[in-house]
């Protein structure tokens, strides 16, 4: 059983990064701007570690908190004017919004050559080039996830790959993705009556619905391998979907929450920045 260490990994990451950026002394510093909108802990949280993070590897951040009686209108007009920016290089919005907000168009709105997170229908569909150029920047959890399966040298030919998510977004990108690199790819919602005898199936399962303890120990295949990319905060702690200390001694590799994905999520968000700021200069 091996433990996958997001913390090691995303510090190789950005030490790349800045040695990167430090190399390339480009005109401005790469400009990453992030909109925030609604109350939720985590949303704040993810900026927080977002800013700090592009602090240290010389990515100045651009925060934009949309105030209470706003909404998409207000999102709308404020991505058009950040399009035009010379200074902004990437464009987040903090994911997922409130539900007021129309998410659809305001992803849509983002130049896709500004698009950190890779979900404008643009960028969307490139996910089909990838297999074949690796030069496609892919969003930054599904790079993540890439990555994570690389360390620990899970080859995704033939093998079944249960999605345990909450948005159908999400999972249609990865599936793409993991389907054209061979995998047998099953999409399953996290409220799903047979989740368990779904899950069982799984050779690699991936959940992302943000619930404690959905995946339990007797719902694993033995020696899968288990990427949580589930959040939930409880008490001021932080936990994934899987009950990580009973399911960890049945599989192959498995991710912690916190520690796991997140951490490279983060440098994945930061590589993105510095990669469309290149592009840019060039």
């Amino acid at each position: 059983m091996q433990i996958i260490d997001g913390q090691q990994i995303a510090l190789e990451i950005t030490q790349k990064i800045a040695r990167d950026i430090f190399d390339n002394a480009l005109d401005n510093r790469p400009g990453l701007a992030i909109i925030l909108a609604g109350e939720r802990d985590d949303s704040a949280l993810y900026v927080d570690i977002k800013q700090q993070r592009a602090k240290e590897v010389g990515i100045d951040t651009h925060l934009y908190k949309m105030e209470e009686g706003e909404g998409t209108d207000e999102v709308v007009e404020l991505i058009k004017h950040l399009n035009q920016d010379s200074e902004i290089d990437g464009i987040l919005v903090q994911l997922p919004l409130p539900e007021k907000f129309d998410t659809d168009k305001i992803i849509a709105t983002i130049d896709p050559k500004k698009d950190v997170d890779c979900f404008h229908p643009e960028n969307i569909k490139k996910i089909a080039e990838y297999k074949n150029n690796h030069s496609v920047l892919l969003s930054p959890v599904y790079a993540t996830v890439l990555l994570m399966l690389e360390k620990v040298h899970f080859e995704l030919i033939d093998k079944k790959v249960v999605l345990v998510v909450n948005s159908e977004i999400f999972g249609n990108g990865l599936t793409t993705l993991l389907t054209n690199e061979g995998a047998d790819v099953k999409i399953i919602f996290g409220d799903d009556e047979n989740l368990a005898e779904k899950v069982k199936q799984a050779d690699l399962l991936i959940t992302a619905v943000g619930k404690r303890n959905l995946i339990m120990a007797e719902m694993i295949k033995p020696n899968a391998v288990v990427i949580d990319i589930g959040i939930t905060k409880e008490d001021g702690q932080v936990y994934g979907d899987v009950d990580f200390e009973e399911v960890k001694e049945m599989t192959r590799a498995i991710t912690p929450v916190p520690g796991g994905v997140g951490p490279v999520t983060v440098a994945k968000v930061l590589e993105n920045t510095w990669q469309l700021a290149k592009e840019k200069n060039n």
